[in-house]
């Protein structure tokens, strides 16, 4: 019997020592171990608990990055922040110039970053992705525009950078809002210690098997499925379409889990990201429960600035996610994801203007059965959003080719795979 149980317990550390060895695991390691350092040296200097994580946030990124890197950025925040205080000293008619020179050169930096292979730099590509350099540039946009409209208040350097670089928020996100930020417990001056609430530790445990189910037991060899994207069997690409939603969705709320649980820990609740995306009635409002921290920019910085729905409604959709498609990743993949949305929500208005206008009654008699109605838009909502995550996942032409081959569209699939000089035969 002990044996046994030896062996069980064996067995079930092997499972979790093999998955946290490497990859996203990896990564949940580290911030579990960066989480325990705060908590030593908190309780050993509870007075310099600002610049204590703020190192450890550094030692995190240097980790990630490497040093050049890491200092390229660090100088460029630093450029940052500088040139906002500068713009608090001019006139008002000139603060808008200096308001678009900023996101346009965190925007080329990060394509830069993102592309340097293309450009015979040799960087970090995958470090740099997994650091949220991405995310950084959504700060900046974020704090760029509510700095001139006067929205920020708490502007000493050292919170500045610790909102920039705060470890549990660079990897996988959520993008907090500045003035949340500077809101939480954590920067008040009363006595503080770090919250071990029961339900913190429940999160996390829930995100770790979120990504342990994802990776363990859900997981498909995509890396070989993709390659052979017009050889695949009809109902391996359905198993893929399905499978592909799922471990998706798994890993990004997952990873959401263990940052705001561990953020929580520390005194700086992250704010949530995902309420149930894949159980919404249409495609907008999945895009305000996915990645909600995202989606909330989009609309501010981006959609609301070009017209919103009072000007240009439908071209502003489709250029809000063709720029949305673009941050992720700068290949034809991202733009084909990203136009798929846009033309989605497209559809999405031209659908709803065109039953209040011409299906009045049959909206007042399907309004009998809510339950029925919410289930078959959830369901066609659903589907979409896994059809298009197909070059998201799988990238082009592959994941392309999926997206025809799931609807039965086998010639538009070799049509396709011919246009992009794809034969993996």
């Amino acid at each position: 019997m002990k044996e046994h149980f030896t062996a069980t317990l064996d067995h079930i550390f092997q499972f979790f020592a093999s998955y946290l060895g490497g990859g996203m695991g990896g990564s949940v390691l580290v911030l579990v171990f960066f989480l325990c350092l705060c908590f030593v040296l908190f309780s050993l200097f509870p007075k310099k608990r600002k610049i204590i994580l703020f190192a450890l946030s550094l030692a995190l990124a240097l980790h990630v990055l490497g040093p050049q890197v890491l200092l390229c950025i660090f100088l460029y925040v630093l450029f940052w922040y500088f040139f906002l205080r500068k713009m608090d000293t001019l006139p008002e008619n000139r603060r808008g110039l200096y308001l678009k020179i900023i996101p346009a050169l965190s925007f080329s930096l990060y394509f830069l970053l993102m592309n340097a292979s293309h450009l015979g730099l040799h960087l970090p590509r995958d470090s740099v992705q997994s650091l949220g350099l991405s995310y950084l540039i959504w700060r900046i946009l974020h704090v760029s525009v509510d700095w001139k409209r006067g929205k920020i208040e708490n502007k000493k350097l050292g919170n500045f950078l610790l909102y920039v670089f705060f470890f549990p928020s660079l990897m996988g996100g959520p993008i907090e809002r500045i003035q949340r930020f500077y809101a939480f417990p954590f920067f008040e001056g009363k006595k503080w210690s770090m919250n071990w609430q029961r339900s913190y530790f429940l999160r996390f445990g829930i995100g770790l098997l979120k990504i342990v189910i994802s990776v363990k037991l859900l997981n498909l060899d995509y890396a070989s499925y993709w390659s052979h994207a017009l050889s695949l069997n009809y109902w391996l690409v359905v198993k893929i379409f399905y499978l592909n939603a799922l471990t998706f969705y798994l890993v990004s709320s997952g990873a959401n889990d263990i940052n705001i649980s561990i953020s929580s820990t520390i005194g700086m609740p992250l704010c949530e990201n995902y309420n149930y995306p894949y159980f919404q009635k249409n495609l907008a409002h999945f895009w305000r429960n996915w990645h909600r921290s995202l989606s909330s920019i989009l609309s501010e910085y981006v959609y609301e600035p070009l017209g919103g729905k009072n000007k240009r409604q439908y071209l502003n959709y489709i250029f809000t996610f063709f720029f949305c498609g673009m941050w992720h990743d700068t290949t034809t993949a991202f733009v084909i994801w990203g136009l798929a949305h846009g033309l989605g929500l497209c559809f999405l208005r031209l659908w709803q203007n065109f039953c209040a206008t011409y299906f009045s009654s049959l909206k007042k008699i399907l309004s009998k059965y809510p339950k029925t109605l919410y289930a078959a838009s959830c369901l066609i909502t659903f589907h979409f959003v896994a059809w298009a995550w197909l070059p998201f996942q799988g990238g082009h032409p592959q994941g392309t080719i999926l997206m025809f081959r799931v609807l039965g569209l086998e010639k538009v699939a070799l049509g396709v795979a011919k246009i992009a000089g794809y034969y993996p035969y």
